[in-house]
């Protein structure tokens, strides 16, 4: 594989578009670039980046160079519109959702903060020293106007605060009766009595104004006990949940919600799915036993299927199904339940000397999609993906865990981070690699080496997992978890997050203070 450099060393990413070497008719030209996204793909051409006449296979529209790529089909190139709000404090926005209520089409994101942050008409106050989790609430692009902040953790009319902190939000949906649902983990004990810190799992719906809580749902035992996803359907609320044991040899009970409980023994981890009413009442849990379980993500669809994925090893019973038993490494798994919590199938992905961990699902009619990193060799059902290292992959399910399409971008370090389908089958897929991706690679010439920094990409695939465009949003970063997480609302899409750069298609007039919160509208 030739290697492209895509950016130059010491390149910074306010002078990115006169940076990009683009592969074009056999050789490397400097292409300007613009915020607008790129051009439309023409016919096909003779050789290079048309193609050799219509004949050879479409190709990916490199949409960071700011050039009319030309494939064999009319591919667009996606367009933005965003606004970054200075915060100091390294503000951690893990989480967007979005939806329609009386005012308009609303988006919220989740996180955690620390110090006092300033949103909209709100400052929300902050413990000295202390992180705490928030939710904000902004209007509709391309303005993206901040309406109201809160410490969702905190009291608010009659309801109590939630523990203490750290808190953290890791998951934020809008729905079940137009509400905002929130999940994530709070310090359970007080401070003041010095003991060994606990971590419990918390959930809570508030209205989308952010000045009312409707419920508030608090579960855990002696470990860090934590809600890692939520969804939202218009009559339901769910949430994944991930039960680890307290430390030491002996096992420990975990109280959770629809008055149950769950013993842990040494050294397991467990998940938990809840479906919650409008009103906060558990309506059911599903939880897998027999091993250690790791939940990472959920999505639910419009007709009230619930996806839910992560990893395992070891056992996987109590769901009704026959699932393998893991005894070397790790195994990514895709499950289905219905609306009235039974399990309709379970998906697992092994091989020895490979690792796959997914960190996003979405969903758009009949089509499931899921991304993540793998590193080795591994069977997605359609072809053995090989990767040296971890890199970032997407796999298409139908409603059945049948028809998988699949491929695997190889790259170093690397991840899909974010994920969002729009009504029209397409999907939008957000990641970051350190320092190498290749992003194409049926074709030769398009590895990207971003010296030793670290870079987010965004790119679109069809529904047959066919990668459409691919874009080079930021780079010059330090390498770190870094969250890009993506919404959908019919066929708009939105980005959130934050990056201590500038992104390519940002208004360069605001100057970033640390990760800041970011929003975008993603425009397919």
């Amino acid at each position: 594989m030739q290697k492209v450099l895509s950016v130059l060393a010491g390149c910074g990413l306010a002078m990115l578009a006169g940076c990009i070497l683009v592969y074009d008719a056999g050789e490397y030209e400097d292409a300007i670039g613009d915020t607008g996204g790129g051009g439309r793909g023409g016919a096909g051409g003779a050789g290079g980046i048309g193609g050799e006449g219509g004949v050879a296979p479409c190709l990916v529209e490199w949409c960071h160079t700011g050039e009319a790529e030309t494939t064999c089909s009319e591919v667009t190139c996606p367009t933005f519109s965003s606004r970054r709000i200075p915060l100091a404090n390294n503000q951690d926005t893990r989480a967007i959702g979005v939806g329609s209520a009386a005012g308009g089409e609303q988006i919220f994101v989740a996180g955690q903060y620390t110090g006092n942050m300033t949103l909209g008409d709100t400052t929300i106050p902050g413990e000295l020293g202390k992180s705490d989790a928030f939710v904000a609430a902004f209007g509709p692009a391309p303005s993206f106007m901040a309406t109201r902040g809160l410490a969702i953790g905190s009291a608010l009319g009659g309801s109590p605060a939630i523990g203490y902190t750290p808190r953290i939000a890791h998951a934020v949906a809008f729905g079940a009766a137009n509400t905002v649902i929130v999940g994530g983990r709070y310090r359970e004990d007080d401070p003041f009595m010095m003991v060994e810190e606990n971590h419990n799992a918390f959930l809570r719906s508030v209205t989308p104004d952010l000045k009312s809580i409707s419920w508030t749902a608090t579960f855990g035992g002696g470990g860090v006990d934590e809600v890692v996803a939520v969804a939202a359907s218009p009559q339901w609320a769910y949430a994944l949940a991930s039960i680890a044991p307290s430390p030491g040899d002996n096992p420990s009970e975990v109280v959770l919600p629809c008055g149950s409980s769950q013993l842990i023994q040494p050294k397991q981890h467990h998940m938990a799915l809840f479906q919650y009413d409008s009103s906060g009442a558990c309506q059911w849990v599903v939880r897998p036993t027999g091993g250690l379980h790791t939940p990472t993500a959920l999505v639910a669809s419009s007709n009230n299927d619930i996806y839910v994925a992560g990893t395992y090893f070891g056992k996987f019973e109590g769901l009704g199904k026959v699932v393998p038993e893991i005894t070397e490494g790790t195994a990514m798994f895709v499950m289905k339940v219905g609306v009235d919590g039974k399990v309709a199938w379970v998906n697992t992905y092994h091989a020895l000397m490979s690792n796959a961990t997914p960190t996003a699902l979405a969903v758009s009619g009949s089509d499931l999609f899921v991304t993540g990193s793998v590193r080795g060799s591994l069977d997605f059902g359609d072809k053995v993906r090989i990767a040296d290292q971890e890199s970032p992959f997407l796999l298409v399910l139908d409603s059945a865990g049948a028809k998988p399409r699949s491929v695997v971008m190889p790259g170093a370090f690397a991840e899909g981070v974010g994920l969002a389908a729009t009504s029209a089958g397409e999907v939008i897929m957000t990641g970051t690699f350190f320092p190498t991706l290749d992003f194409d690679p049926d074709r030769e010439g398009v590895e990207m080496d971003e010296q030793n920094k670290m870079s987010a990409f965004l790119a679109k695939f069809d529904a047959q997992a066919k990668l459409q465009t691919f874009d080079l949003i930021g780079t010059q970063e330090a390498p770190k978890r870094s969250w890009l997480p993506l919404a959908s609302n019919g066929a708009r899409v939105y980005l959130a997050g934050g990056w201590s750069t500038h992104l390519r298609f940002e208004d360069t007039s605001v100057m970033p203070l640390e990760l800041d919160v970011l929003l975008a509208h993603v425009q397919p």
